[in-house]
């Protein structure tokens, strides 16, 4: 009897060790399965983060092919005086006067002043269009007035007068 008893006792020791073994390899399998399953999802992720800089790449260069090429050379205070420079050869019938540069934040500004007879009223309204549309740097409105003036002639003339400002970013872009 002892003899068949350490016979199933070895034979049980066997089998608790080979179904141990069987556990500890499903364990280890499904470890492996999470660790590949989660690897996929890091590459997936790694080809969305090279896709998204890819895509910042190309809106940095669209913007940079938008920005006149000599805004990010020389001060902003050129930029401004050459954007000026342009509104009064653009208007030249017109009277632009200038205050002093003011620094605000993280631009600066340059307050502008534009009067002039009104020709005729597509005119008056292409010359707005044509403040609003300035870029780099910006034109801001901030007051436009029409002022009728009478005249001892017949007719009587329409002046405006524009009150903005040319604005630019402080820093480097």
């Amino acid at each position: 009897m002892t003899n068949s008893f350490i016979r199933y006792l070895a034979s049980g020791l066997v089998f608790t060790i080979i179904m141990s073994s069987v556990v500890l390899c499903n364990r280890y399998g499904d470890s492996i399965a999470a660790t590949v399953d989660v690897l996929q999802k890091a590459k997936l992720n790694l080809m969305n983060v090279r896709d998204v800089g890819r895509a910042v790449d190309s809106a940095l260069s669209g913007v940079k092919a938008a920005l006149p090429s000599n805004i990010l050379s020389g001060t902003p205070e050129e930029s401004l005086f050459a954007g000026l420079d342009d509104l009064k050869s653009r208007m030249k019938d017109a009277d632009v006067t200038v205050d002093n540069t003011e620094q605000k934040s993280d631009e600066i500004r340059l307050p502008v002043q534009i009067r002039s007879d009104m020709k005729n009223y597509t005119d008056f309204v292409n010359t707005v269009g044509y403040l609003q549309s300035l870029r780099f740097p910006f034109f801001s409105i901030t007051n436009i007035s029409l002022t009728q003036m009478q005249e001892k002639k017949e007719w009587a003339s329409v002046r405006y007068e524009i009150k903005g400002a040319l604005r630019m970013p402080k820093g480097a872009l």
